[in-house]
């Protein structure tokens, strides 16, 4: 980010996930301050709430706005003291009021210190489990913000919406894993604004070229995938659908390297990923109406697989005094006739919690003494 040139960033959820000390020691790494008008620890802010840029004589205010998903969407522990108390935050609540107030506070403020314009640089999306935190719920309800530019909605949509005093706010979705760049025009005689994504590679624009971006990032980027291309040399059609033979066979000396036991070449099956492979296994084990046990807070993605392989997902809430460990009476009492599995996930995702050896010991017996 430095070598692209960043001039300022306000943080999402994934800026998290490798724990707090980290996060704040990049933070101190960049050229450029980071903002947000929501994260603060016991109610402080951690960063200034906006900062205002000028040009051409025109004051421009950014302001950085933060989900408080984050707190589940990456891992808890990060955000909580030793003893499991969250002691940081993001102004959360359960009507999105408290997050409502901090951006109106800092859009308030820009606009008092002589912002012309105040630009919401966000990370909210609009699924519904992002409620009441998603973009069209802060513009909804706060006022005095003229574009937004949001990073987590992961799509490229652009959008007018009326805010609180029904005058209209400019969204923009800025798509998900740098595909391209979402920008803001605003026009130097009227102030007319306009917004957009602009793509990497299409046939009416180059962002690279466009911008001048044949720098050190690019160049170490090229260099990247040519060696990738060379390393890919035979090995760029079809594979064999089970996995190549290879690779199958690197996976068995690492199973026996690592836990001293041997894995028969029809044991093993390579997947494009394990969210694939985890599909496919409750595919092949499911019947209509099979219930799943997953132990909650859990990845999301698990209930629409086992929805989607006819399965009904059961949920056994876990808490932070036990470690987000299972209790075996919750478990047992969600067991039914109906039952067919349990999803056990350690390291989990996303509280973190990685089981100890009693706790896997007992979630085997059961499994054990349920045919599970």
């Amino acid at each position: 980010m430095n070598a692209v040139g960043y001039d300022i960033a306000t943080m999402g959820n994934h800026e998290f996930d490798y724990g707090m000390d980290r996060f704040f020691e990049l933070t101190k790494m960049a050229n450029f301050p980071y903002i947000s008008c929501n994260f603060n620890k016991h109610g402080e802010l951690q960063f200034a709430p906006y900062v205002i840029k000028e040009f051409d004589g025109v004051k421009i205010a950014f302001v950085g706005i933060s989900t408080p998903k984050t707190l589940t969407s990456s891992t808890p522990k990060y955000f909580q003291d030793e003893n499991g108390n969250f002691i940081y935050g993001f102004f959360e609540d359960e009507t999105g009021e408290k997050l409502y107030a901090a951006v109106q506070k800092a859009v308030d403020d820009a606009r008092a210190e002589g912002a012309q314009f105040v630009i919401a640089m966000a990370h909210l999306g609009n699924e519904s489990e992002c409620k009441p935190y998603t973009y069209a719920d802060v513009i909804a309800n706060t006022s005095g913000i003229n574009a937004m530019l949001d990073g987590h909605s992961h799509d490229t949509a652009h959008v007018k919406m009326r805010n609180k005093d029904g005058k209209t706010v400019l969204r923009q979705g800025c798509g998900t894993k740098l595909q391209g760049i979402g920008y803001l025009k605003i026009a130097s005689g009227n102030g007319a604004m306009d917004t957009g994504v602009m793509l990497w590679n299409c046939e009416d624009f180059n962002a690279t070229e466009m911008y001048n971006l044949d720098t050190d990032v690019t160049k170490a980027v090229s260099e990247a995938t040519d060696e990738l291309n060379a390393a890919l040399a035979g090995h760029t059609h079809y594979g064999d659908p089970k996995g190549d033979p290879e690779l199958i066979a690197a996976v068995r000396r690492a199973w026996k390297e690592d836990f001293s036991q041997d894995i028969a070449e029809e044991e093993v099956l390579i997947t494009t990923s394990s969210c694939m492979g985890m599909s496919q296994s409750l595919l092949g084990l499911l019947n209509p109406g099979d219930e799943v046990i997953v132990f909650g807070p859990f990845f999301a993605d698990y209930r629409d697989q086992i929805e989607l392989a006819g399965g009904v997902p059961v949920e056994v809430e876990t808490y932070a005094e036990d470690g987000y460990a299972p209790r075996r009476e919750a478990l047992l009492a969600a067991i039914t006739p109906r039952t067919r599995a349990m999803i056990v996930n350690t390291p989990a995702n996303p509280t973190g919690a990685a089981y100890d050896l009693p706790t896997l010991t007992m979630l085997a017996e059961v499994a054990k003494e349920r045919d599970l």
